[in-house]
């Protein structure tokens, strides 16, 4: 059997430790995966961060309107920051452990999909800020 959920079925709220509103609906999770919609308004910024997860995992963000952010990821072991000017739907893949931000630096509210496989567990966030 098909589900289809959209993103009107999700609930959003202001997560405040990651800096983010996240949209969440319980029917767009199983035990391997949970997705997630995600908005920063314009100079939001998606606090610096990793996940500490009992398995191994990635966070996947898929960018599907255009926007302009400023990522914050590590590359060789140093965290950097760059401007990316997202024109066409993009994923970008964090890894397990790997420190990462986003800031909306455009002029309109963003809206972007977040994919975590294994699916997100309630203190596996560690903030770096």
């Amino acid at each position: 059997m098909a589900l289809i959920v959209k993103k009107s079925d999700c609930l959003f709220s202001l997560n405040e430790s990651e800096n983010i509103h996240l949209g969440e609906n319980k029917q767009l999770e199983t035990e391997k995966v949970g997705i997630y919609y995600a908005q920063l308004e314009p100079g939001q910024k998606l606090k610096k961060h990793m996940h500490n997860r009992p398995q191994n995992g990635d966070e996947i963000f898929f960018f599907y309107m255009p926007c302009r952010i400023r990522l914050g990821f590590e590359k060789e072991g140093i965290f950097t920051e760059e401007i990316l000017d997202i024109k066409e739907p993009t994923h970008i893949i964090i890894g397990q452990k790997e420190h990462h931000s986003i800031k909306n630096i455009g002029d309109e509210a963003l809206e972007f999909e977040v994919l975590c496989a294994p699916k997100f567990m309630p203190g596996e966030v560690v903030l770096k800020e």
